[in-house]
């Protein structure tokens, strides 16, 4: 009984050690299980990441790849609109130039016109000064013209009938001899006016008009240093003009084939032919040499040459008058 208890009690302790080894193994196979279960799961979660990771690589590479197309896109259509706002800026250059451009021929085509005008008003503003400049000296002359008219009228008309005795008794006579009478009219200077003038401070001189034929008379003019001839006529042709496009002019032809051109620089003057020049020295030498052969007298509507000249000697006489 006490054998059957202790192989009893020994069985239940054998049981117990298995039960405490099984246990233990368990526990041991539990605990290997467990950590290959956690190794597995390691390994597992390792290669989810690990697929995650490839997953999000792959999905990085695509969006960078999509980031790359939409750069290349953006930087696309950002040229191409930097290109189109360069056409754009291009053509509004090119019509801000062809503006400028129309502009400037316009602006071009003003500046002539002004230039134009400009001139017209010039050339317009010289004759009125020239016009307003000869007031003074045209208001003086009338007022000793009008003093002395009557008393030169008479010495004119003494002079007309000397200068008609003196041509025909030129004409009478191949070689005409000259009386005192004759060579003391020729030999004398005749003025209208020779006074000191205390307004503009100069001498004026201005000698009667001397009939150089039946239909032509000159006179000579001076004030101060400036010297004038006046050559009238009372034919018709056109008018007397200053203006350069139609200047009028008086050549004289002397004997000894050798000339001197007189230009009109006075006002315009229509109807009567009223002529004043300008007296140079070099004419007065070239005048000075010989008788007169003849004078063409050129007018806006046509020209005059007088060569039955009566008074030949006129300016061989007359020009020491207002020197």
């Amino acid at each position: 009984m006490e054998e059957a208890e202790r192989q009893c009690i020994a069985f239940e302790k054998d049981e117990a050690r298995k039960r405490a080894e099984a246990l233990k193994e368990q526990r041991r196979l539990d605990s290997i299980a467990k950590v290959e279960e956690a190794e597995r799961q390691r390994i597992a979660f390792e290669k989810e990441e690990a697929r995650k990771r490839a997953e999000a690589l792959k999905e990085q590479r695509r969006l960078d790849s999509i980031a790359k197309v939409e750069e290349a896109e953006r930087k696309r259509i950002a040229f191409e609109k930097e290109q189109a706002r360069k056409r754009v800026e291009a053509l509004k250059e090119q019509k801000r130039l062809d503006s400028i451009a129309k502009a400037q021929e316009v602006e071009r085509r003003r500046i002539a016109l002004e230039k134009k005008q400009a001139k017209e008003r010039e050339e317009a503003l010289k004759k009125e000064q020239r016009r307003l400049d000869s007031i003074a000296e045209a208001l003086d002359y009338e007022r000793r013209r009008i003093a002395f008219e009557k008393a030169q009228e008479e010495k004119r008309k003494r002079a007309l009938r000397e200068q008609k005795r003196l041509d025909s008794i030129a004409k009478a006579n191949a070689k005409p001899v000259l009386n005192e009478e004759e060579l003391a009219y020729r030999n004398k200077c005749h003025y209208q006016i020779n006074e000191y003038d205390s307004f503009s401070r100069t001498r004026i001189i201005r000698t009667e008009p001397y009939n150089i034929n039946k239909n032509l008379t000159i006179e000579l003019y001076k004030q101060g240093s400036k010297l004038d001839v006046f050559i009238n006529s009372s034919v018709d042709l056109g008018c007397v003009s200053y203006l350069s496009n139609n200047r009028s002019s008086v050549k004289v032809t002397l004997e000894n084939n050798r000339s001197v051109t007189f230009y009109h620089y006075w006002d315009v003057e229509c109807g009567e032919y009223l002529f004043k020049g300008r007296l140079k020295q070099s004419h007065i030498t070239i005048l000075k040499q010989s008788p007169i052969k003849s004078v063409l007298l050129k007018g806006t509507k046509g020209t005059l040459e007088i060569d039955n000249i009566e008074y030949k000697a006129f300016f061989m006489d007359k020009l020491k008058c207002i020197e």
